[in-house]
């Protein structure tokens, strides 16, 4: 039995795809380097009041 959405897709449930996801290296350096931008541009904001 196969359901349609309502835009005409089939609906494609898990077991359609392969068990073997890509891995990729996980990339530590970049973590938190936009929170830690934001926090030295608010730094620098309170500290020049």
């Amino acid at each position: 039995m196969t359901i349609h959405y309502p835009n005409g897709n089939p609906y494609k449930d898990g077991t359609q795809f392969s068990s073997q996801a890509i891995s990729r290296p996980t990339i530590y350096g970049g973590r938190g380097m936009t929170l830690e931008e934001e926090l030295n541009i608010s730094n620098q904001y309170y500290r020049s009041i």
